[in-house]
């Protein structure tokens, strides 16, 4: 990522968010290398796991940002060209348990939508896109959890992990500005965070 970004990062406090961001991955990669950690649905993560918190905000909201501002410039020229930002469906419906998380997918939603309309706005021809999985099936933390807990995964309606990079895609293919991926229900569920939250 340095190496991609360190030209075009002039300013003294571009660098500094490069350094933070860089640092981030790094501390939170040698602490899940250690410890094992993997956030968990059911831990309060943000008082219990303070340090994930800056790990979380580098990783997941300032790497995504440093990335498209060093890489835009040469789409503006070319006149074409497409961002696109995984973010998470805990980036448009609050978790309990995830405020860090949660979050940095809704900030990370909400810069992809800002530079979109950015983009319309100027004419730039470039297209931003926000992908929003919810549970993803197979592997991995989400397999990790529902094993360690005893609880049925297809009651959370997960979607495979080949629809994620399907959904990207899609998204390139038809610039779309958002794009759900899980098992169902998220757009009824997006609504009704809003209208009844701990209903």
């Amino acid at each position: 990522v340095w190496a991609l970004v360190r030209h075009k990062l002039t300013a003294p406090w571009e660098r500094w968010l490069a350094v933070l961001a860089m640092a981030g991955a790094i501390g939170n990669g040698i602490d899940r290398a250690l410890y094992g950690y993997v956030v968990d649905m059911f831990e309060l993560e943000f008082m219990h796991f303070a340090v994930f918190n800056i790990a979380d905000i580098a990783i997941n909201l300032q790497a995504p940002m440093l990335l498209t501002h060093a890489l835009l410039p040469a789409m503006i020229a070319r006149g074409r060209g497409q961002v696109v930002n995984i973010a998470s469906t805990s980036g448009l419906i609050a978790m309990p348990y995830q405020e860090p998380y949660s979050a940095t997918k809704f900030g990370l939603v909400g810069f992809s939508r800002a530079l979109r309309l950015t983009s319309q706005m100027e004419g730039w021809g470039i297209g931003v896109s926000a992908v929003c999985p919810g549970f993803v099936a197979d592997d991995g933390m989400f397999a990790r959890i529902m094993a360690e807990h005893g609880l049925d995964p297809a009651a959370f309606q997960p979607a495979a992990l080949a629809d994620v990079g399907a959904a990207v895609v899609r998204a390139v293919a038809d610039d779309l500005e958002l794009v759900c991926v899980d098992g169902g229900g998220t757009p009824e569920a997006v609504g009704l965070s809003y209208a009844d939250p701990i209903g």
